[in-house]
């Protein structure tokens, strides 16, 4: 039946909230953050979650990076014509979760649609037109600025079909779920195809394209309040390091022949306890449970 797989894939989307939580998307709002020349950070903040969208808006044009959810479309085109942006001519996704595509369904006429044939063949089902393929590396000029976009060298990552947007005058790296701004990552190995090791391989792809002056942009930002909602490169290894070192010490409980329960009691130490703090999507326990069964 048409739209089971966007239906399977929300439910995949909402399996990283509590069990009682339910998205509300008339309580959303979008925040709107200058990254750089006529390039905007959109935040879709709802009551659970958060996805970014990333807009290139000049007067001759604009382009939509993760457009997220349908009902969030009408605030998305006001801000836009609210920059003086030109209509959006190309949409392009860093990954096929839903809170990043669904609203894809909602552009036709003579918006573009740029997806690699991995990301083709995990919405197939999804109405949507105006489809061209951007397999490898695909290189859009405009105007001064440059838009590459990058295929990962592991396929298997956050997702089976994960890319990166970088804006080369810019210097502003788009990396969707390879960042949750002040949280546990979440790796989508059933669902999505996803690998932990090509996780972290693929991160280190990321952090050779970037300089001591580029903008990392996460697919998440942080739910707290922070002076900003990117990361330099040395946040983004310092976060990134800490991720790593979590997973060293559940490793090392697990060595030592802790069951789950009883490594999920002892926890973690004090120093990783911002990670899990307030609105999350992957709690201290449930980031045990996932590496203690994954790894």
């Amino acid at each position: 039946m048409k739209h089971n797989r966007i239906i399977t894939l929300l439910i995949i989307v909402l399996m990283v909230y509590s069990a009682s939580a339910q998205l509300d998307l008339s309580k959303s709002k979008l925040e709107i953050e200058k990254v750089g020349k006529d390039i905007y950070l959109f935040v879709q903040q709802t009551n659970i979650t958060n996805p970014s969208s990333i807009v290139y808006s000049s007067p001759e044009l604009s382009i939509l990076i993760d457009p997220g959810y349908k009902q969030m479309q009408l605030s998305v085109k006001d801000s836009i014509n609210a920059l003086n942006g030109g209509s959006i001519k190309f949409i392009m996704t860093s990954h096929f979760h839903l809170d990043h595509v669904q609203a894809m369904e909602n552009y036709y006429n003579n918006t573009t649609i740029l997806l690699s044939s991995n990301q083709q063949k995990n919405i197939s089902n999804m109405d949507i037109k105006n489809i061209i393929s951007s397999d490898d590396k695909y290189h859009l000029k405009l105007g001064q600025e440059e838009l590459e976009i990058h295929s990962f060298p592991n396929t298997s990552g956050h997702t089976d079909s994960d890319a990166l947007f970088f804006f080369k005058q810019a210097n502003v790296l788009i990396v969707g779920d390879y960042l949750f701004q002040d949280m546990y990552p979440r790796i989508d190995l059933k669902g999505g195809g996803g690998s932990i090791d090509g996780y972290f391989k693929n991160i280190d792809y990321i952090l050779s394209l970037a300089d001591n002056n580029t903008k990392i942009i996460p697919g998440h930002t942080s739910f707290k309040e922070v002076k900003k909602r990117y990361l330099s490169k040395k946040e983004y290894s310092l976060h990134i390091n800490k991720i790593k070192e979590s997973i060293s010490k559940i490793n090392a409980m697990k060595t030592k022949g802790l069951s789950i329960e009883e490594a999920l009691k002892q926890g973690l130490p004090e120093k990783f306890k911002y990670l899990s703090e307030g609105a999350k999507y992957v709690s201290q326990d449930k980031w045990i449970t996932f590496i203690y069964n994954n790894l």
